[in-house]
């Protein structure tokens, strides 16, 4: 595993026992931490953006993926702000 996921997701986990203890504290029930949804949160370490693609890591290594920009005269928020010149 990369080293950097691992944190995030020991992390995630810390922040999920942390709430347990706060609800515990105040004198609320709370049953065990339960994650419905995967996902992974990227930083610096795990995430590296290039100007056409960006290097993502993995449980099975880096991968590259390419951007997938909309075209220049769609009408998207995403294409107004990208090719705006502000």
């Amino acid at each position: 595993f990369n080293g950097g996921l691992v944190q995030a997701a020991r992390n995630k986990a810390a922040e999920a026992c942390k709430s347990v203890v706060e609800r515990w504290k105040q004198g609320k029930k709370a049953s065990k931490p339960t994650f419905t949804s995967p996902h992974v949160v990227y930083d610096h370490r795990t995430a590296t953006f290039h100007d056409d693609y960006v290097s993502l890591a993995t449980t099975d290594g880096r991968i590259e993926a390419d951007y997938v920009l909309p075209d220049e005269d769609s009408d998207t928020p995403h294409s107004e702000y990208l090719f705006s010149d502000k």
